[in-house]
Parts: C-alpha cells; sequence; structure tokens
C-alpha cells in the first residue's frame, strides 16, 4: 500500500511481481492480501510471477511436497516446470482467468534463474524474463545461488534456454530486460533506492550513455514491499528515497515509466 500511494502521487505504473505464497494465508489476513491485489490490479498495474519455492507454502501444498532451495540450480527441468505451471495456477485460481491469460512476466527469486529454467519459462509460454544482474553473483555456497557474471551486456536479448548467460542466442520466446546495475568503488550494485544517492547517480549515467538512438533504453530499478513499510505499517526512509528518485528522473522529458509489459512491446529483438 505504501508503494502504491508513492505511484499514484507521481502517476506512474509498475510490474508488481507477487509470490504466490501469499495465497497459503487464510480468513481475515487472506481478505487484506486479496484487497490490496484487486487494488493492484485496478489501477493498470502489471502482476508478474516471483519465486521462492523453498518459502512458498501455497505451491508446497498444492504440489504436495516440500522444497528446500530458492535457487532455480538445485531442480532439474521437470520440477521447474512443475513448479512455474503450479504458481501460474494458484493465480489463475485467486486473481482469474484475465490475471492468468496476461501474466507474461517472471524474475526468479534472488536472481537465481538457470538454463533449464529459462527453458521451462518458454514452454510456458512467457515473455518477458527479468532476472538478471549483469556482472553479479552471489551466495555460491548455500541454496540461493545466483549467478549473472558472464553477462556484461546492459540493453535487452533474448534469453537463451541453452545457456542463460550467452546474449547471442535465439532459441527462446522469451526477452531478458535485465535489472539496471553499476559499479561503486570496485563494487556491483543493483539499481535498488536502498543505495538512495548512488541510484540517482547512476540513473544519470545511463541517461548520459545509453545508446536510444534506435530503441529506447530500459532503466530497471528494484524494490521489495518488505523495504516499504515497518511492521506497524508506516512507511520507511526507502520510500521516500524512491519518491526523490522518480522526481529525478520525471524531469527528463524523454524518460517514461512502464510496466515491463508495455516496455516489451518497444523492442523486437531477433
Amino acid at each position: 500500500r505504501n508503494l502504491i500511494e508513492i505511484f499514484d502521487r507521481h502517476k506512474i505504473k509498475a510490474t508488481f511481481f507477487l509470490s504466490t505464497n501469499c495465497f497459503s494465508s487464510t480468513g481475515k489476513e487472506y481478505k487484506k492480501i486479496k484487497q490490496e491485489l484487486d487494488a493492484i490490479i485496478k489501477k493498470g498495474h502489471e502482476i508478474g510471477l516471483h519465486l521462492h519455492p523453498d518459502s512458498d507454502y501455497a505451491i508446497q501444498r498444492k504440489t504436495l511436497r516440500k522444497f528446500k532451495a530458492t535457487s532455480a540450480f538445485f531442480y532439474n527441468y521437470g520440477e521447474k516446470l512443475k513448479i512455474i505451471k503450479t504458481a501460474k495456477e494458484l493465480i489463475r485460481e485467486h486473481l482469474g482467468d484475465k490475471v492468468s491469460k496476461n501474466l507474461i512476466s517472471f524474475r526468479w527469486g534472488n536472481w537465481a534463474l538457470d538454463s533449464k529454467g529459462a527453458k521451462a519459462l518458454n514452454r510456458l509460454g512467457f515473455k518477458i524474463d527479468s532476472s538478471a544482474t549483469p556482472g553479479i553473483k552471489g551466495h555460491s555456497k548455500d541454496k540461493m545461488k545466483y549467478d549473472w557474471s558472464r553477462v556484461n551486456r546492459h540493453y535487452p536479448w533474448k534469453l537463451s534456454i541453452t545457456d542463460y548467460q550467452t546474449t547471442i542466442h535465439n532459441n527462446s520466446n522469451i526477452t531478458e530486460i535485465p535489472i539496471a546495475t553499476f559499479d561503486f568503488f570496485g563494487l556491483k550494485l543493483r539499481a535498488d533506492p536502498v543505495n538512495s544517492v548512488l541510484l540517482m547517480r547512476a540513473f544519470e549515467e545511463y541517461h548520459k550513455k545509453a545508446d536510444r538512438a534506435n530503441k529506447p533504453f530500459p532503466f530497471v530499478v528494484i524494490t521489495h514491499s518488505c523495504e516499504a513499510t515497518y511492521l506497524d505499517g508506516k512507511p520507511t526512509i526507502m520510500l521516500k528515497d524512491l519518491s526523490e528518485f522518480i522526481s529525478l528522473a520525471k524531469k527528463y522529458e524523454d524518460v517514461e515509466f512502464v510496466t515491463l509489459k508495455e516496455a516489451h512491446r518497444s523492442f523486437s529483438i531477433s
């Protein structure tokens, strides 16, 4: 709700990547969650799918099994296909056929997509992935492992189903629209309002240098609802930084705020 207030104030739309774990709730909690999701949809924001199999009890109940890892690396192709398909079914059951049919955007939890995960997404009809964090990897020794270290491209590409870090293949129908990343004294950081003033400087550098001669350049910023609110519901400092970032970006006449689905229409990648 705190995020929605910021977006309403600035009159912009966003993509909400939904973890279907929310559908494991019951009673008053479920009604509150459903009310918020219905408001997101009614206001014209996009619903995408977000996977954390090890903490998604709705998926675990529906499949009658437990999953012990967040990362796609720890599941075989059949398991990944089952997890994603089950999540899609949960969205249809709880949010309706229209939302389910419009579900084309995806982000694996903790950015932890792999090649067979990309293959499963392609088979299930997704058109957009936004799991990539170019140049960044992490959690290499635990079950949240992700690795985009071989990717140095920031403009969208066709996601490969044989080597997900390769940006020159054309073997899927999925466009990878990566999260913007930038360097800060040897560290690779994601475009996230928790980075405050660094996000603003990174945006200004992208705006100055990114090639937009033939097509627009997508600068993808991420955040989480848990970063937007304290336990009592009050807004966090991050929300103030997010609002200031939006105000900064809106000063540029050639900048437009869109959902991933809307951004996808601007690209024709072969």
